[in-house]
């Protein structure tokens, strides 16, 4: 797009426009605080490097302020950071490198917004890196606590009341299920269907899925994986795989669900 813009007059124009200023709070990054246990997200270093960098060579972005709650905590005035936690990570990151940063743009909530306002501000409000599906069933699950139904929590964050249901069976699925989600080695709809399919199965079959996925090199354990019976030499391949690679013990379950599922 070949556009060239002339810089205008920013009080001028806000006075013909008829805006109304809001405040965006200039914040001391040392001022900022965390909220124990609110952000949802799992930690990706990745992407925190990523956006470090670019702060580093660019500085902090100011069209993308973070999102604040001012809350009194042993009679002192505290800032807690409501949205923007990668970001404000990534600014201290770019800090330790060098990047002359001393405050970040921060807008406040305003006077009657509640906890479970801003919980549901973790999905909505969100403009970055959106949440995984898992993250997202953590929100579902802190607001269940504060006594929502899901229809409520559908209508919230703007999806239907189905997939709030199956956003909440994959957090109250068993561990081994969850940790496969979070590690990326099973999709979060695989692991919803195939816990909606098999019940208590499910985990066993899970395994097996990401056993056969891992010898046959892949990553990801897809459907194929996970619903197709495996054939003798199938399990002989994996167990190969597994010996080869030094023969680690988080392996060994799923190698031995898919010798019990071939020989049924």
């Amino acid at each position: 797009m070949q556009l060239e813009l002339i810089a205008g007059n920013l009080k001028e124009a806000m006075k013909k426009a008829d805006a109304v200023s809001s405040n965006i709070w200039q914040v001391p990054v040392k001022n900022i605080h965390l909220l124990d246990g609110f952000n949802v997200r799992s930690h990706d270093a990745e992407h925190i490097a990523m956006l470090a960098a670019s702060i580093f060579e660019n500085g902090f972005y100011k069209t993308r302020p973070l999102a604040g709650y001012v809350a009194v905590v042993n009679g002192k005035q505290t800032i807690y950071l409501t949205d923007g936690h990668c970001r404000l990570e990534a600014a201290r990151e770019a800090i330790k490198r060098g990047a002359e940063i001393e405050a970040l743009p921060v807008v406040v909530s305003p006077k009657g917004t509640s906890m479970e306002d801003l919980t549901v501000g973790l999905v909505t409000n969100n403009i970055g890196k959106p949440l995984t599906q898992y993250e997202t069933g953590l929100v579902c699950k802190r607001l269940v606590g504060f006594g929502w139904d899901e229809k409520k929590i559908g209508q919230k964050l703007g999806m239907t009341t189905q997939r709030v249901g199956d956003l909440l069976s994959l957090i109250a699925a068993p561990k081994s299920v969850r940790d496969l989600v979070e590690s990326g080695t099973v999709s979060a709809s695989q692991a919803i269907e195939t816990v909606k399919k098999h019940g208590d199965k499910a985990p066993e079959r899970l395994e097996a899925g990401a056993a056969k996925a891992r010898a046959s090199g892949k990553k990801k354990a897809t459907k194929k994986h996970i619903e197709d019976k495996p054939t003798c030499r199938a399990v002989c391949k994996a167990i190969v795989a597994w010996d080869d690679a030094g023969g680690r013990d988080k392996d060994l379950k799923g190698l031995l669900a898919m010798a019990r599922e071939s020989l049924t």
